[in-house]
């Protein structure tokens, strides 16, 4: 790997490429210069973690950059390799940005013992964290990251200035966008991705700075609101470390801590969300400058070139005569006055079959022009005829959908009724039915009881008829003989 790859930290265009070229070229330099700190990990590892990774940030800002220019799902896969290069490599990282924290609270003496107590924690996971960990991991890593940079070569499409600008202008919408949630929710993942969208339009810049102008306002602005949230997101970061060291660190010494960040994140979360009011304010202001200074630069280098004088003509040594580029340029002057009779004898004479030929040829030509006047009257009328008819379908076709829109809800309104009532009807048919049934049910039980009690009045009839007489008969068996004679 060349040793200029490896100086090269920032992205940045040639302007002397073109500009898709240019592209390839820094993205190119990205890639090789994250590989080239797996050589450095063993070494210094702080540093080659955190320059391997702030590389390939500098790499994904690119790929957002460019992404509506790179064919087919390239940029996808590229997005996905480049975040599978930087995985696990956040604990390395964390531990690095946490010492400074932990010893910006030594200017409060009631955090004294925790900060100290923090300090022996962090020493011990840094050991934990060796150097040969933290070159194993980036050799792993950076294997994610082979062909990258062809890749992208052969995918990006052509892409010019003014699509460049677009898409930068849409990233910094996007950070716009993202502050203004984090502003309305103040949830500290809503201020992480707004501190990534701000990282991206802050290295992307590095890109098209020399592309919009000088570009000196916008990167210290956004510069400046990246090392804010930095620092915001990284006292979040203190706070879930607590969290997880609690048992080591003590119940007191914990919520110290835990008060002290919470006071100062409020704090500086409030004047993080007016410094970036502002700082979008002056983007924009920024911006509109930039865009009217290259405007005016492009019309006063034209009006330069119109006003160039026109250089004199010159004679060879060898012919004696002007060269033929120039002979137009000094035409003009060679011009001689119909009044001066010795330049008019000086003048050659333009031979009369010359003349005729110049003559035969401008009258076709006239008659030619004359003859496509009118039709390209006749084909402007049909141009504005057929946009005419185009303009009017395209009205109908607003009507009828418009029509639609009104005149739908209402049929589907009165079919939902109509399906109401008859779904009532035949509830209350349903209802109906079985009671109807139960009466019918009813009806012959009535009769058959009817006809049981006739026969028991008319068994009970016949059996009391029939009793006196056997009391009679009784009776009569009873009497004697002789009573009966007598």
């Amino acid at each position: 790997m060349a040793d200029g790859s490896k100086r090269q930290k920032e992205l940045e265009l040639d302007p002397k490429k073109p500009l898709p070229e240019g592209l390839r070229t820094a993205f190119e330099q990205m890639i090789d210069y994250a590989k080239s700190m797996v050589d450095e990990a063993s070494d210094r590892p702080d540093r080659a973690v955190h320059e391997f990774r702030r590389s390939l940030n500098r790499a994904r800002a690119q790929l957002k950059l460019s992404g509506g220019w790179l064919r087919g799902r390239a940029r996808g896969w590229l997005e996905e390799s480049v975040t599978a290069a930087r995985k696990k490599t956040g604990g390395f990282r964390d531990v690095a940005a946490l010492q400074p924290v932990v010893e910006a609270l030594a200017g409060t003496p009631q955090l004294d013992r925790a900060r100290v107590a923090l300090q022996a924690l962090l020493s011990k996971d840094g050991e934990s964290l060796a150097a040969g960990a933290a070159a194993a991991t980036l050799d792993k890593n950076a294997r994610n990251l082979a062909g990258l940079a062809e890749i992208y070569a052969s995918a990006l499409r052509s892409v010019d200035d003014k699509a460049l600008r677009a898409s930068f202008e849409a990233s910094i919408d996007k950070a716009k966008s993202a502050f203004k949630r984090a502003k309305k929710t103040k949830d500290i993942d809503d201020v992480h991705v707004w501190r990534k969208a701000v990282k991206d339009v802050r290295y992307q810049l590095e890109l098209v700075a020399g592309r919009l102008g000088d570009g000196a306002e916008l990167r210290r602005v956004f510069i400046a609101q990246a090392k804010a949230l930095g620092e915001i997101t990284d006292l979040a970061a203190l706070k879930d470390y607590v969290k997880t060291v609690k048992s080591e660190l003590g119940t007191k010494n914990a919520r110290n801590v835990r008060a002290f960040v919470d006071k100062t994140l409020d704090e500086q979360l409030d004047a993080a969300f007016g410094d970036a009011k502002r700082a979008f304010r002056a983007a924009k202001e920024a911006l509109k400058n930039e865009a009217s200074k290259g405007s005016t630069d492009k019309k006063k280098a034209k009006k330069k070139d119109a006003e160039a004088p026109v250089p004199a003509a010159t004679t060879s040594a060898a012919t004696g005569k002007a060269p033929a580029a120039k002979k137009r340029a000094t035409a003009p002057r060679a011009k001689t006055s119909k009044t001066d009779p010795e330049a008019a004898a000086k003048k050659p004479a333009t031979p009369a079959s010359t003349a005729n030929k110049t003559t035969t040829r401008k009258a076709p030509a006239k008659k030619a022009a004359a003859a496509r006047k009118p039709a390209a009257k006749k084909a402007t009328t049909r141009r504005t005829a057929a946009k005419t008819t185009a303009a009017a379908k395209k009205t109908t076709a607003r009507k009828a959908t418009a029509a639609k829109k009104t005149t739908a809800p209402k049929a589907t309104a009165a079919k939902k009724t109509t399906a109401r009532k008859a779904t009532t009807t035949k509830k209350a048919a349903a209802t109906r039915k079985p009671a109807a049934k139960r009466a019918a049910a009813k009806k012959p039980a009535t009769k058959r009881t009817t006809a049981a009690k006739k026969r028991a009045a008319s068994t009970k009839r016949a059996t009391s008829t029939r009793k006196p007489a056997a009391k009679r008969a009784a009776a009569a068996k009873k009497t004697p003989t002789g009573d009966a004679s007598t």
